[in-house]
């Protein structure tokens, strides 16, 4: 089994820089590549980052990481296309598991885990304590039939009938893709082993500038001129208004709570709370034509 392991990145060479390393130190059999696509970052990388063969950069003008995974896939020669983002740390059985992962549940795609961890593990603030808690929950994700692609295997034949992401969306393509493929009748597996760690968000401006993106991709893939122009909009974004007390009590005991205090527990809420309401108020904003700036 060959692996194609496709990484975009927009200027943030120095965190790819130990995401590359870590990906060249597998302890795996297997033969694979590493693709790394340029998304227009300024100055461009170097073609010649790298002296090991493993290593390809490649450049993709078009502006999101969509693009840029799918200018991968074009150039990719693996069986199984590997997808992780610029600023993960792959275990060092990564590729060795993902591989063991596919053999063994004979699944088409294979979401991994993602571990997120604070700059300052032993004084984390209320955004990461919220990121840790919350953010790229891949097992909860696969139980919802959808996976995100900071940790995700895919069998090539699958990329291909998909036809690749929707390279129209600054978010969301990942779980609009996953969604798909499971829609198509393709198998998605969750594999705790098939491991990656991520740094948690660490400040409030960061994830207004994730929902900004989260909120414009779903803009971008729904047909958007007819759903957020609805009167079942308005009713939808007042139903969100309502539900996050009870995702609070949710995030209060999940399993990934249990190593925090409950002090810890209700900052990580606190967090919570900015966040949905945040949201509702760009949807308030697309409803009534408010907000026409696309996020990257």
């Amino acid at each position: 089994m060959k692996f194609s392991v496709i990484i975009p990145v927009f200027n943030d060479f120095d965190r790819l820089e130990h995401c590359v390393e870590a990906l060249l130190g597998q302890q795996t059999e297997e033969t694979f590549e590493l693709l790394v696509v340029d998304n227009g970052s300024q100055p461009p990388l170097p073609l010649n980052s790298w002296a090991d063969p493993k290593v390809r950069i490649l450049s993709e003008p078009s502006p999101g990481s969509y693009a840029a995974r799918n200018r991968g896939v074009g150039a990719a020669q693996g069986e199984v296309l590997l997808f992780v983002d610029a600023d993960c740390l792959p275990e060092p059985d990564w590729i060795r598991r993902a591989g063991e992962a596919l053999s063994r549940t004979g699944a088409d795609l294979v979401a991994g885990k993602v571990e997120l961890y604070a700059a300052n593990p032993e004084r984390p603030n209320a955004a990461e304590l919220f990121d840790m808690l919350c953010g790229l929950d891949q097992r909860r994700a696969v139980s919802r039939d959808h996976a995100f692609t900071a940790n995700l295997a895919v069998r090539r034949r699958v990329m291909d009938q998909l036809q690749g992401f929707n390279a129209s969306a600054t978010s969301g393509s990942d779980v609009e893709l996953t969604r798909r493929a499971v829609t198509q009748g393709f198998t998605l597996a969750y594999c705790d082993r098939m491991l990656v760690r991520h740094p948690a968000r660490n400040s409030l401006s960061e994830y207004r500038r994730k929902i900004r993106r989260l909120v414009s991709g779903s803009y971008q893939l729904r047909d958007e001129s007819e759903y957020f122009r609805s009167s079942f909009t308005l009713l939808r974004i007042l139903g969100n208004c309502l539900r996050p007390p009870l995702t609070a009590m949710r995030v209060y005991h999940c399993d990934r709570a249990a190593p925090f205090s409950w002090l810890q527990r209700f900052k990580a809420i606190a967090v919570l709370f900015h966040n949905k309401y945040y949201m509702q108020w760009l949807r308030v904003e697309y409803r009534f034509g408010l907000q026409s700036e696309q996020y990257r």
